[in-house]
């Protein structure tokens, strides 16, 4: 469903009003060749996108207001996020 408060737009309806939407705005730090932090909004999506995904197929993709810890070894890719 779509909705509107005071001129500003939900993230399943398109802005008519000429409205800056910022969907995706983060900043990334990698700590070493294994840990790195991504912080600020950003589209997040497990494994195939079938339970958690962005949807970007949307006219305005979903975004979190998030940080992410992500630890990458060879054999496994490990993320929280908060």
């Amino acid at each position: 469903p779509s909705s509107s408060l005071n001129g500003t737009s939900t993230s399943t309806a398109a802005a008519t009003d000429n409205t800056v939407i910022v969907n995706r705005a983060w900043g990334w730090w990698k700590m070493n060749d294994m840990l790195s932090f991504k912080f600020g909004r950003q589209g997040i999506e497990f494994a195939d996108g079938s339970v958690f995904s962005e949807n970007d197929w949307e006219d305005i993709p979903t975004a979190h207001d998030a940080v992410m810890a992500t630890w990458d070894a060879d054999f496994a890719k490990i993320s929280l996020f908060g």
